[in-house]
Protein backbone atom coordinates (compact mmCIF):
# COMPACT_ATOMS: atom_id res chain seq x y z
CA UNK A 1 0.00 0.00 0.00
CA UNK A 2 1.40 3.66 -0.88
CA UNK A 3 0.23 5.35 1.81
CA UNK A 4 0.49 6.21 5.31
CA UNK A 5 -1.67 3.78 7.37
CA UNK A 6 -2.76 2.53 10.98
CA UNK A 7 -3.94 -0.82 11.13
CA UNK A 8 -5.57 -2.31 14.00
CA UNK A 9 -7.41 -5.40 15.37
CA UNK A 10 -7.81 -7.77 18.82
CA UNK A 11 -4.81 -9.78 19.27
CA UNK A 12 -3.97 -12.31 16.92
CA UNK A 13 -6.41 -11.15 14.25
CA UNK A 14 -3.68 -10.84 11.85
CA UNK A 15 -1.90 -7.13 11.95
CA UNK A 16 2.20 -7.97 12.30
CA UNK A 17 1.35 -10.77 9.31
CA UNK A 18 -0.21 -7.75 7.11
CA UNK A 19 2.69 -5.17 8.01
CA UNK A 20 5.44 -7.32 7.81
CA UNK A 21 3.80 -8.38 4.01
CA UNK A 22 3.45 -5.17 3.32
CA UNK A 23 7.45 -4.46 4.09
CA UNK A 24 8.52 -7.52 1.96
CA UNK A 25 6.17 -6.99 -1.04
CA UNK A 26 6.58 -3.18 -1.10
CA UNK A 27 7.90 -2.87 -4.91
CA UNK A 28 10.98 -0.57 -3.49
CA UNK A 29 11.96 -3.23 -0.86
CA UNK A 30 11.31 -6.01 -3.74
CA UNK A 31 13.54 -3.92 -5.65
CA UNK A 32 16.47 -3.94 -2.97
CA UNK A 33 15.62 -7.29 -2.22
CA UNK A 34 16.77 -8.87 -5.78
CA UNK A 35 19.65 -5.68 -6.17
CA UNK A 36 20.96 -5.36 -3.07
CA UNK A 37 23.99 -3.54 -4.27
CA UNK A 38 21.72 -0.54 -5.51
CA UNK A 39 20.18 -0.54 -1.81
CA UNK A 40 23.95 -0.11 -0.50
CA UNK A 41 23.82 3.03 -2.83
CA UNK A 42 20.55 4.51 -2.61
CA UNK A 43 20.46 4.25 -6.32
CA UNK A 44 16.07 4.22 -5.79
CA UNK A 45 16.99 7.13 -3.19
CA UNK A 46 14.21 5.18 -1.24
CA UNK A 47 14.77 3.73 2.31
CA UNK A 48 13.01 1.55 4.10
CA UNK A 49 13.03 0.28 7.91
CA UNK A 50 11.07 -2.28 9.53
CA UNK A 51 10.62 -2.12 13.55
CA UNK A 52 9.38 -5.07 16.06
CA UNK A 53 8.39 -4.42 19.22
CA UNK A 54 11.96 -6.01 20.58
CA UNK A 55 13.75 -3.50 18.49
CA UNK A 56 11.79 -0.29 19.62
CA UNK A 57 12.41 -1.29 22.85
CA UNK A 58 16.11 -1.44 22.25
CA UNK A 59 15.75 2.26 20.28
CA UNK A 60 18.21 5.06 21.45
CA UNK A 61 20.06 7.76 20.47
CA UNK A 62 22.89 6.48 19.36
CA UNK A 63 21.33 4.16 16.76
CA UNK A 64 19.25 6.91 15.69
CA UNK A 65 22.58 8.81 14.99
CA UNK A 66 23.82 5.88 13.31
CA UNK A 67 20.72 6.15 10.53
CA UNK A 68 21.26 9.57 10.22
CA UNK A 69 25.12 9.27 9.47
CA UNK A 70 24.73 6.32 6.90
CA UNK A 71 21.87 8.09 4.98
CA UNK A 72 21.48 11.24 3.80
CA UNK A 73 17.62 11.62 4.50
CA UNK A 74 17.45 15.42 2.57
CA UNK A 75 18.44 13.42 -1.03
CA UNK A 76 16.08 11.13 -0.52
CA UNK A 77 13.21 10.83 -2.90
CA UNK A 78 11.34 8.30 -0.66
CA UNK A 79 10.96 6.81 3.04
CA UNK A 80 8.99 3.92 4.26
CA UNK A 81 8.71 3.28 8.49
CA UNK A 82 6.86 -0.07 9.73
CA UNK A 83 6.15 -0.16 13.21
CA UNK A 84 4.91 -3.30 14.64
CA UNK A 85 3.34 -4.17 18.26
CA UNK A 86 3.80 -0.55 19.74
CA UNK A 87 0.94 -2.06 22.27
CA UNK A 88 3.47 -4.28 22.96
CA UNK A 89 6.29 -2.33 25.01
CA UNK A 90 4.48 -1.29 28.16
CA UNK A 91 5.67 0.99 30.35
CA UNK A 92 8.47 1.26 27.27
CA UNK A 93 6.61 3.03 24.98
CA UNK A 94 6.20 6.38 27.22
CA UNK A 95 9.79 6.14 27.62
CA UNK A 96 10.63 5.89 24.23
CA UNK A 97 7.82 7.96 22.31
CA UNK A 98 9.96 10.85 21.66
CA UNK A 99 12.66 8.45 20.14
CA UNK A 100 9.55 7.30 18.17
CA UNK A 101 8.89 10.39 16.84
CA UNK A 102 12.54 11.57 16.52
CA UNK A 103 13.18 8.76 13.69
CA UNK A 104 9.20 9.66 12.32
CA UNK A 105 10.76 13.66 12.01
CA UNK A 106 14.24 12.14 10.53
CA UNK A 107 12.72 10.24 7.81
CA UNK A 108 9.95 13.15 7.24
CA UNK A 109 13.05 15.27 5.88
CA UNK A 110 12.87 13.02 2.49
CA UNK A 111 10.41 14.46 -0.65
CA UNK A 112 7.92 11.14 0.72
CA UNK A 113 7.26 9.49 3.89
CA UNK A 114 5.35 6.50 4.91
CA UNK A 115 4.49 5.66 8.54
CA UNK A 116 2.77 2.49 9.10
CA UNK A 117 2.01 0.99 12.37
CA UNK A 118 0.05 -2.01 13.45
CA UNK A 119 -1.72 -1.91 17.07
CA UNK A 120 -4.28 -3.07 19.05
CA UNK A 121 -7.28 -0.82 18.92
CA UNK A 122 -7.35 0.03 22.54
CA UNK A 123 -4.07 1.30 22.10
CA UNK A 124 -4.69 3.20 19.40
CA UNK A 125 -8.01 4.85 20.78
CA UNK A 126 -5.27 5.64 24.09
CA UNK A 127 -2.63 7.56 21.83
CA UNK A 128 -4.12 9.72 19.99
CA UNK A 129 -0.97 11.55 19.02
CA UNK A 130 -0.96 8.85 16.20
CA UNK A 131 -3.30 11.37 14.25
CA UNK A 132 -1.45 14.71 15.08
CA UNK A 133 1.41 12.81 13.42
CA UNK A 134 -0.22 11.61 10.04
CA UNK A 135 -1.95 14.73 9.77
CA UNK A 136 1.72 16.74 9.49
CA UNK A 137 1.54 19.30 6.59
CA UNK A 138 4.58 17.98 5.32
CA UNK A 139 2.98 14.64 4.27
CA UNK A 140 2.29 14.24 0.76
CA UNK A 141 -0.97 12.54 1.47
CA UNK A 142 -3.05 11.66 4.17
CA UNK A 143 -3.25 8.58 6.32
CA UNK A 144 -5.91 5.89 6.40
CA UNK A 145 -7.75 3.60 9.30
CA UNK A 146 -7.56 -0.18 8.38
CA UNK A 147 -9.34 -2.51 11.43
CA UNK A 148 -8.59 -6.35 10.92
CA UNK A 149 -12.34 -7.25 12.00
CA UNK A 150 -12.92 -11.07 13.14
CA UNK A 151 -12.17 -14.29 10.55
CA UNK A 152 -15.11 -16.20 9.70
CA UNK A 153 -14.97 -19.64 9.58
CA UNK A 154 -14.77 -20.60 5.92
CA UNK A 155 -10.84 -18.58 5.41
CA UNK A 156 -9.82 -20.02 8.69
CA UNK A 157 -10.85 -23.26 7.23
CA UNK A 158 -9.69 -22.51 4.29
CA UNK A 159 -5.99 -21.53 6.21
CA UNK A 160 -6.29 -24.94 8.27
CA UNK A 161 -6.35 -26.97 5.01
CA UNK A 162 -3.32 -25.41 3.95
CA UNK A 163 -1.39 -26.00 7.14
CA UNK A 164 -2.46 -29.03 7.49
CA UNK A 165 -1.09 -30.23 4.07
CA UNK A 166 2.38 -28.06 4.49
CA UNK A 167 5.32 -30.52 3.15
CA UNK A 168 7.30 -28.59 6.69
CA UNK A 169 4.32 -29.56 8.92
CA UNK A 170 4.68 -33.54 7.79
CA UNK A 171 8.27 -32.97 8.06
CA UNK A 172 7.56 -31.66 11.90
CA UNK A 173 5.42 -34.78 12.71
CA UNK A 174 7.95 -36.93 11.25
CA UNK A 175 10.18 -35.93 13.82
CA UNK A 176 8.45 -36.77 16.62
CA UNK A 177 7.95 -39.69 19.08
CA UNK A 178 6.71 -42.80 17.49
CA UNK A 179 3.68 -42.10 19.71
CA UNK A 180 2.87 -38.89 19.15
CA UNK A 181 3.63 -38.82 15.26
CA UNK A 182 1.11 -41.84 15.44
CA UNK A 183 -1.44 -39.37 17.02
CA UNK A 184 -0.49 -36.27 15.07
CA UNK A 185 -1.33 -38.49 11.68
CA UNK A 186 -3.98 -39.73 12.84
CA UNK A 187 -5.70 -36.48 13.62
CA UNK A 188 -4.90 -34.70 10.55
CA UNK A 189 -6.14 -37.00 8.09
CA UNK A 190 -9.63 -37.65 10.16
CA UNK A 191 -9.36 -33.43 10.43
CA UNK A 192 -8.56 -33.15 6.83
CA UNK A 193 -11.67 -35.19 5.69
CA UNK A 194 -14.32 -33.12 8.28
CA UNK A 195 -12.70 -30.40 6.74
CA UNK A 196 -13.45 -31.11 2.80
CA UNK A 197 -16.55 -32.63 3.55
CA UNK A 198 -17.85 -29.22 5.06
CA UNK A 199 -16.28 -27.62 1.61
CA UNK A 200 -18.82 -30.08 -0.19
CA UNK A 201 -21.98 -29.59 1.79
CA UNK A 202 -24.60 -27.11 0.98
CA UNK A 203 -25.87 -26.90 4.41
CA UNK A 204 -23.00 -27.35 6.45
CA UNK A 205 -24.03 -29.64 9.16
CA UNK A 206 -20.47 -30.38 10.00
CA UNK A 207 -19.13 -28.38 13.45
CA UNK A 208 -17.18 -25.46 12.16
CA UNK A 209 -14.79 -23.22 13.92
CA UNK A 210 -17.47 -20.66 14.92
CA UNK A 211 -18.70 -23.53 17.21
CA UNK A 212 -15.43 -23.08 19.93
CA UNK A 213 -14.88 -19.38 19.26
CA UNK A 214 -11.75 -19.98 17.24
CA UNK A 215 -12.40 -16.39 14.93
CA UNK A 216 -8.42 -15.36 14.54
CA UNK A 217 -5.46 -16.92 12.53
CA UNK A 218 -3.30 -17.09 15.89
CA UNK A 219 -6.19 -19.12 17.87
CA UNK A 220 -6.45 -21.38 14.86
CA UNK A 221 -2.32 -22.23 15.19
CA UNK A 222 -3.00 -23.12 18.62
CA UNK A 223 -5.94 -25.43 17.65
CA UNK A 224 -4.17 -27.54 15.53
CA UNK A 225 -1.12 -27.31 17.38
CA UNK A 226 -2.48 -28.60 20.51
CA UNK A 227 -4.70 -31.47 18.63
CA UNK A 228 -1.79 -32.56 16.69
CA UNK A 229 0.96 -33.04 19.60
CA UNK A 230 -0.95 -33.78 22.76
CA UNK A 231 -2.51 -36.88 23.43
CA UNK A 232 -6.14 -34.98 24.35
CA UNK A 233 -7.98 -33.88 21.83
CA UNK A 234 -10.19 -30.42 21.53
CA UNK A 235 -13.43 -31.10 20.59
CA UNK A 236 -14.33 -28.75 17.67
CA UNK A 237 -18.21 -28.82 18.12
CA UNK A 238 -18.02 -27.66 21.59
CA UNK A 239 -17.58 -24.17 23.05
CA UNK A 240 -14.10 -23.98 24.28
CA UNK A 241 -12.39 -20.28 25.91
CA UNK A 242 -9.43 -18.87 25.13
CA UNK A 243 -8.35 -19.22 28.62
CA UNK A 244 -8.63 -22.89 28.15
CA UNK A 245 -7.09 -22.76 24.62
CA UNK A 246 -3.71 -21.13 25.84
CA UNK A 247 -4.12 -23.60 28.96
CA UNK A 248 -3.66 -26.70 26.27
CA UNK A 249 -1.26 -25.38 23.88
CA UNK A 250 1.08 -24.57 27.04
CA UNK A 251 0.42 -27.94 28.47
CA UNK A 252 1.32 -29.27 24.93
CA UNK A 253 4.54 -27.46 25.10
CA UNK A 254 5.28 -29.37 28.19
CA UNK A 255 4.32 -32.41 27.53
CA UNK A 256 7.24 -32.04 24.54
CA UNK A 257 9.76 -32.05 27.01
CA UNK A 258 8.38 -34.45 29.58
CA UNK A 259 7.73 -31.78 32.24
CA UNK A 260 6.56 -32.82 35.38
CA UNK A 261 3.22 -31.09 37.10
CA UNK A 262 5.14 -29.23 40.07
CA UNK A 263 7.60 -28.00 37.38
CA UNK A 264 5.04 -26.96 35.02
CA UNK A 265 2.94 -25.20 37.40
CA UNK A 266 6.42 -23.27 39.17
CA UNK A 267 7.28 -21.90 35.82
CA UNK A 268 3.70 -20.50 34.79
CA UNK A 269 3.25 -18.94 38.32
CA UNK A 270 6.76 -17.44 37.75
CA UNK A 271 5.78 -16.10 33.92
CA UNK A 272 2.52 -14.86 35.88
CA UNK A 273 4.16 -12.93 38.36
CA UNK A 274 6.31 -11.50 35.38
CA UNK A 275 3.32 -10.60 33.09
CA UNK A 276 1.55 -8.81 36.65
CA UNK A 277 4.39 -7.00 36.88
CA UNK A 278 4.57 -5.76 32.92
CA UNK A 279 0.56 -5.22 33.53
CA UNK A 280 1.11 -2.83 36.31
CA UNK A 281 4.33 -0.85 34.70
CA UNK A 282 2.21 -0.60 31.54
CA UNK A 283 -0.13 1.77 33.89
CA UNK A 284 2.39 3.81 35.24
CA UNK A 285 5.43 6.12 34.06
CA UNK A 286 8.11 4.14 35.79
CA UNK A 287 10.08 1.38 35.37
CA UNK A 288 11.14 -1.32 37.38
CA UNK A 289 13.36 -3.47 36.00
CA UNK A 290 12.49 -7.60 35.37
CA UNK A 291 14.54 -10.02 38.18
CA UNK A 292 16.95 -12.09 35.80
CA UNK A 293 16.96 -14.68 38.53
CA UNK A 294 13.24 -15.26 37.71
CA UNK A 295 13.93 -15.60 34.35
CA UNK A 296 16.30 -18.61 35.54
CA UNK A 297 13.80 -20.13 36.42
CA UNK A 298 12.12 -20.58 33.45
CA UNK A 299 13.49 -23.38 31.27
CA UNK A 300 10.42 -24.88 29.73
CA UNK A 301 8.30 -22.16 28.90
CA UNK A 302 11.32 -19.79 27.73
CA UNK A 303 10.18 -19.76 24.29
CA UNK A 304 6.81 -17.79 24.74
CA UNK A 305 9.35 -14.89 25.81
CA UNK A 306 11.80 -12.93 24.28
CA UNK A 307 14.20 -10.67 26.17
CA UNK A 308 15.85 -6.89 25.17
CA UNK A 309 19.22 -7.21 24.13
CA UNK A 310 20.04 -3.87 25.86
CA UNK A 311 22.86 -5.13 28.56
CA UNK A 312 21.38 -2.51 31.02
CA UNK A 313 18.05 -3.27 31.40
CA UNK A 314 16.44 -6.41 31.42
CA UNK A 315 13.41 -6.14 29.81
CA UNK A 316 11.01 -9.22 28.41
CA UNK A 317 7.93 -9.04 26.09
CA UNK A 318 5.93 -12.43 25.79
CA UNK A 319 6.54 -13.78 22.45
CA UNK A 320 2.72 -12.88 21.09
CA UNK A 321 0.98 -10.60 23.65
CA UNK A 322 -1.96 -12.67 24.00
CA UNK A 323 0.04 -14.55 25.96
CA UNK A 324 0.80 -11.66 28.74
CA UNK A 325 -3.03 -11.67 28.80
CA UNK A 326 -2.97 -15.24 29.73
CA UNK A 327 0.02 -15.28 32.54
CA UNK A 328 -2.20 -12.03 33.91
CA UNK A 329 -5.38 -13.81 33.56
CA UNK A 330 -3.90 -17.13 35.66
Amino acid sequence: LNESYLIIGESGCGKSTFLYQDYIYHPFNLFNKIFPYFHAINWLSTFSLFLSSSQIMNLDSEKINRIRKNYSFMRMKHTILYLDGLDELGSQFEVKRNLIIELIHLMKNANKCEIKIACRRNFADRNNYFKDIFEDENFASGYQVYEIDYWDSDTLEDIAMKVLTNKKLKETINNQSNEIQQKAKKWRSVFLKTLSKRKTEVFKTEPSFDKCLINSPLLLMLFLYTNLFTKDDIDISKNISKYELYEKFITAISESVNVNTNKLNEEKRILAEIAFEHFIKSKTPRINFINESKLSRVDMLRKLIKKSIDKESCEISFIHYSFLDYFVAY
